[in-house]
């Protein structure tokens, strides 16, 4: 078989399989424990991951972020601060992927 013709699918199968792996499935497939702004005293409630369910926000000094937040969504009058890139790394990527820590807003 041509060398060629192989590494065109396994570059496609690669592409493929990653595509896959990102997407979200029906939240009517997703079973929930769902939280409420009482179970969330201080930080509130948001969504998690495919946004199907509520979980408690995260609190301060907390991990949040990385790709599609899966870390975690920082809680009200707070951020995720992320570490700065390293020289020559992609800011948009990197802080897309990042994780960081839940910080008080500046301001806030």
């Amino acid at each position: 078989m041509d060398p060629r013709l192989i590494t065109v699918l396994i570059i496609t199968f690669c592409f493929f399989s990653v595509g896959m792996s990102l997407k979200c499935r029906p939240c009517s497939e997703v079973k929930c424990v769902d939280k409420t702004e009482e179970d969330c005293p201080g930080v509130g409630v948001t969504k998690y991951g495919c946004a199907c369910c509520d979980i408690c926000a995260r609190k301060l000094d907390e991990k949040c972020g990385g790709p599609y937040n899966i870390a975690g969504i920082c809680g009200r009058d707070l951020e995720c601060v992320k570490p700065s890139p390293t020289e020559g790394e992609d800011s948009g990527i990197y802080f897309f992927n990042g994780r960081g820590i839940c910080q008080k807003k500046t301001g806030a």
